[in-house]
């Protein structure tokens, strides 16, 4: 919304809106200061990298799925609002960042999830 994400180069929005990765992505989305606000999609990161720098995602009724990949928050706000968060063999990583979960659905299958000096309200 308002460009705060550009599709990265070897990616691209497909009909089911999907940012999708070819094999000629540099495979690191990095959201620096901007705002992503994703109603009902469906947004993959496998085996790559989202950063959220002092930024802000809001994800409504969408799903999340990280699949061996990376999650990087660092003084950024997440919002889950009635949405599903997958995280398989991945890695998320929250520094003095705010999480919230409100009526949403988080599973974390074989993934590691930490938080320095951030706040998670579920």
């Amino acid at each position: 919304t308002g460009g705060a994400v550009d599709v990265p180069v070897g990616c691209f929005v497909g009909a089911d809106g999907v940012l999708h990765a070819t094999d000629k992505a540099d495979k690191v989305i990095v959201n620096h200061g901007g705002r992503v606000t994703n109603y009902g999609a469906h947004v993959a990161n496998i085996r790559g990298e989202c950063h959220n720098i002092r930024g802000r995602t809001d994800n409504y009724y969408g799903k999340v799925q990280n699949d061996a990949g990376v999650v990087f928050n660092q003084g950024g706000i997440v919002q889950n609002s009635k949405g599903y968060v997958q995280n398989h063999s991945g890695s998320v990583t929250n520094i003095s960042g705010k999480v919230h979960n409100q009526g949403g659905r988080v599973v974390n299958q074989q993934g590691h999830v930490d938080n320095f000096y951030g706040e998670v309200d579920n």
